[in-house]
């Protein structure tokens, strides 16, 4: 079995199983429900450079989306592969502020070598399996984290929970699975309250807007929360 089939195969029975273990009938798109988290974070803090390990077209479309995150002034998304990358690509089109990066090996080793601290968001959502994605967590969470938030994926798995060291700060937003965490450093860009109202909202709202729909969760955060990220009362 090649490896592009046995990632395939790999995705394919997580989403069926995550469909069952889900909250919410019928059961969202699996690769959708961190689009909430990330759009909702945007609304509360500027977000304006971002780097994506494992491009998505749904995650990298929501960032470039200037209603869902209207800081963003640079995106560099990371993907180990090359076909995909191609194929999120041609859905992006032109757009300047987006910057792809064809990652030959690991994502934990690629990652290892950046400087993380320029960036205001990492999102982690790479890798066709549960050891190379825990590799990736591992290689982030080990370094001098960025001014705001890493958020990841899937967190629901214990595998990437345990990667996660006791001295960093976390919340878990669990009401949609796959779960997604916010993670941070020193430094909370935001107050624990404000991440509490969010996951709220996200969970008051998870049966009435698909997950997928960010520019209806952008235009909601911007009902619950309408003091825009950034500007002090």
């Amino acid at each position: 079995m090649t490896m592009a089939l046995f990632g395939r195969l790999w995705r394919r029975t997580r989403a069926t199983q995550l469909r069952f273990l889900n909250r919410i009938w019928p059961p969202p798109d699996p690769y959708t429900t961190h689009l909430p988290v990330l759009v909702g974070l945007a609304r509360l803090f500027p977000v304006r450079r971002v780097l994506e390990l494992g491009s998505g077209r749904f995650s990298t479309l929501a960032f470039l989306d200037r209603g869902a995150f209207p800081d963003l002034t640079e995106l560099v998304s990371c993907e180990t592969d090359a076909a995909w990358l191609i194929r999120v690509r041609e859905l992006v089109g032109a757009d300047p502020r987006v910057e792809f990066v064809s990652v030959v090996g690991p994502m934990s080793d690629h990652v290892s070598a950046l400087n993380l601290t320029g960036f205001d968001l990492v999102f982690v959502d790479d890798s066709d399996n549960t050891a190379a994605r825990a590799a990736t967590l591992s290689a982030v969470l080990g370094q001098k984290l960025p001014r705001g938030f890493v958020t990841a994926h899937d967190m629901e798995n214990q595998a990437y929970r345990d990667r996660v060291p006791a001295h960093l700060g976390r919340h878990p937003f669990a009401s949609l699975v796959p779960n997604t965490w916010a993670i941070w450093g020193e430094t909370l860009p935001v107050t624990v309250e404000q991440l509490e109202r969010l996951a709220r909202v996200i969970r008051r709202y998870a049966r009435r807007i698909p997950p997928a729909n960010w520019a209806a969760w952008a235009a909601r955060f911007a009902e619950e929360f309408p003091q825009p990220a950034g500007v002090s009362a």
